[in-house]
């Protein structure tokens, strides 16, 4: 009897262990972690300025993934609201999309495929005063790209320059624009 109890609490334990770190993940979405807080992610916006051209082969994307709080107007081309983002200028061989993969910092700036050379974040920033409890750029890290159809995911992780830790997940569509045509072609979400 006392031998079936112990199976029984160790297999009650097991399930409850396993149930809280589901629960747990499940939570947690699409979210940046900043000095162990965690901010929601809502939306994503990429836009494609095409050939780059310091390199023939790299092809360059704006990703900028937001809060809600965060609105981006395509007529305009401009970010309005008060929240958080997060922003890369990446780099893909391809003209036509992110090739799913590993993204390094490059900071040597070389430009090639699978690397971004610019990125850096905000918390609770205000685009009207252009100010954020938090402004940080991006001066390490990776940022892993899957696709799916037209859903993106996203797991960053990435160092500031103060060397604090940056992590971030976004799984979702974005809003596409392509700005190398002359009115700013709307692509819608892709």
């Amino acid at each position: 009897m006392k031998q079936f109890t112990i199976q029984l609490l160790i297999s009650l334990l097991l399930i409850l262990v396993t149930t809280a770190c589901k629960k747990d993940e499940e939570e947690k979405g699409n979210h940046l972690n900043y000095k162990g807080i965690t901010y929601n992610l809502d939306q994503g916006v990429l836009l494609y300025y095409g050939q780059w051209f310091d390199n023939p082969n790299s092809f360059n994307f704006d990703l900028t993934l937001l809060s809600s709080g965060i609105q981006y107007n395509e007529e305009e081309d401009e970010y309005t609201g008060k929240g958080h983002g997060i922003y890369f200028e990446l780099f893909s061989s391809s003209e036509t999309e992110l090739i799913p993969g590993k993204y390094i910092f490059d900071q040597e700036e070389s430009l090639e495929p699978n690397t971004f050379k610019e990125a850096g974040f905000v918390i609770n920033f205000d685009t009207s005063t252009e100010i954020g409890d938090v402004e940080e750029d991006i001066v390490s890290g990776s940022i892993t790209i899957k696709v799916d159809g037209s859903t993106y995911d996203f797991i960053i992780d990435c160092k500031d320059d103060s060397g604090n830790t940056l992590t971030a997940t976004f799984k979702g569509t974005l809003i596409f624009r392509d700005m190398t045509e002359g009115d700013f072609k709307s692509m819608g979400s892709q």
